[in-house]
Parts: structure tokens; sequence; C-alpha cells
């Protein structure tokens, strides 16, 4: 829908009047079946392994995708996506020393 120039709202009432749920809806319901199959892939694995896999610019690591994959069976148990780059951080540079970014930076940091 948006290749269409159209919104969430519009993409709502395409999908009422296909008769399907609303967005939200399959966000939850996929997101429900994705985590039930990743609690079933991971009692099926003892041993694991990790493989990573890094996109760099130049020289210096931007991004890394880290994917936990099963030894035996070879199911993804677990993905995430890290980043050095962080756009509020260098917007609350500014205010580094304050009590708002004492506050802010307590529930950032990783």
């Amino acid at each position: 829908m948006r290749l269409m120039g159209v919104g969430l709202k519009a993409l709502n009432l395409f999908c009422s009047l296909m008769d399907w749920s609303k967005v939200v809806n399959v966000h939850s319901a996929v997101k429900g079946v994705y985590d039930l199959v990743i609690r079933k892939a991971s009692r099926e694995e003892i041993e694991k392994t990790r493989e990573a896999e890094n996109v760099t610019v130049g020289f210096s690591l931007m991004y890394g995708v880290i994917t936990l994959i099963g030894q035996k069976t070879s199911k993804v148990l677990d993905n995430a996506v890290k980043s050095t780059f962080c756009h509020v951080c260098i917007s609350m540079k500014s205010k580094m020393g304050t009590a708002e970014f004492d506050q802010w930076y307590s529930k950032h940091k990783e």
C-alpha cells in the first residue's frame, strides 16, 4: 500500500473491504506464531552455535546481524541487529551533564 501512496488508514480500509483483520491484529498474530515457533525450535536444540554476519562501510563496522542457529537441527533460534550509530545519542550529546541527560542515559544504555 505504501508503494501506492496511501497510509495506514487506507490500508485498514482496504483490509476491512477484503474482510481481513486490521494490520495491528495481523502483526500481533504473526508475532505470536513467531514466538511459538522459536520456543519450539529452542526446545529441540541442545547444542547451539553462533553465526555472525557483518555489514561494513569502509573499514569500520557499522551494523552487525547476529543469528543463533541450532547445530543439530539448523533452525534459527534467535536473531538480532546491532548498530554502532545512534541518532538519539548524538542529539543528546549537547545535554551531557544535565539531569535530563542522566535520566535518559540510565534508560538508554545497554
